[in-house]
């Protein structure tokens, strides 16, 4: 029996992690833009003349990511690069559960001027989702490519912040209309067992748990880290294929929204479930637009902006 609890957003855990003069923060992040994932920071005034200047942050999880950014302190930079004329190397781990598992990839990148002091991850193109379930951010750290001998004391607030946006998935579902005793029904796009790659999307009572909820970005619906597919009329889950536009089969003009009914275009198809018979885990189709014997017009969740 398909049942899963509804999904809530993680809530708790800030950990705060100290060591000689270095602070470092992570923790869960949830439905926000530019939300802090994780980071560390340095005082020099505490440190020794000689030390190479660096800290390494705990581990930080995003859940819903659309996309993740990089950043070293613009104004340490600002100050080390008018004395070093060196910039300053990060290193990381991205860890991002797609397609039920677990894809990881080791990055890093060097900031060398204020105006360059940033790394924006793009998800589909690094571990192959738009927008993956979670992703954990792990072996943060930042290190000056020169030691602190040459610089000034007064030099400040050397550190790293990994900051995410996320989005809100929400459900596909569509009202039909009353039935002689007045009575009327909902069914929502649904994720048959909650599965992956290769799940059909069937019509389904909407329940408000995890098979129904979607994200849409950049035409894309996803669920699970996949997107909804329209192979030979029948609507499956399967591995996202690059970003907007890129595969046709997963490119989706939505014109619901949250509050008003709309078509869900593939190509010159709508997103249809039959309007009438065995309705409950009839398998969504793709058909002409207006085509009699089908519902078409659904409720969705509004683009996450990436």
């Amino acid at each position: 029996m398909r049942k899963f609890a509804t999904a809530v957003a993680a809530l708790a855990t800030t950990g705060i992690a100290a060591l000689g003069t270095v602070a470092a923060t992570g923790g869960v992040a949830n439905a926000a833009t530019g939300l802090s994932v994780t980071g560390c920071s340095t005082n020099y005034a505490l440190l020794d003349v000689g030390l190479v200047p660096n800290c390494a942050a705990p581990t930080g999880t995003i859940y819903n990511p659309v996309e993740l950014q990089v950043t070293v302190s613009k104004s340490f930079l600002t100050q080390f690069l008018a004395i070093a004329g060196i910039g300053v190397a990060v290193r990381y781990d991205l860890s991002c559960n797609v397609d039920g598992s677990w894809v990881t990839r080791h990055e890093h990148f060097t900031a060398v001027r204020p105006s360059d002091n940033y790394q924006v991850i793009n998800l589909q193109q690094t571990v192959g989702s738009p927008s993956p379930n979670q992703c954990q951010v792990e072996h943060l750290s930042a290190t000056s490519l020169l030691s602190l001998s040459v610089l000034d004391a007064q030099v400040l607030g050397f550190g790293v912040q990994v900051t995410g946006d996320t989005g809100v998935p929400g459900a596909i579902w569509a009202q039909y209309p009353s039935d002689s005793e007045g009575a009327r029904s909902t069914i929502c796009a649904d994720d048959t067992a909650n599965g992956n790659s290769g799940t059909p999307i069937q019509a389904y009572q909407c329940e408000q748990d995890l098979a129904d909820a979607w994200l849409q970005v950049n035409h894309q619906l996803v669920h699970n880290g996949d997107c909804a597919t329209n192979i030979g009329g029948n609507v499956t889950l399967e591995k996202c294929e690059g970003g907007q536009w890129s595969a046709p089969n997963q490119s989706w003009v939505v014109t619901g929204t949250p509050y008003s009914a709309g078509v869900i275009k593939n190509g010159r198809g709508c997103l249809s479930a039959p309007a009438s018979g065995h309705i409950e885990t009839s398998q969504l189709t793709v058909e002409p637009c207006g085509a009699t014997g089908y519902v078409q017009m659904w409720k969705a969740p509004g683009p996450t902006p990436v």
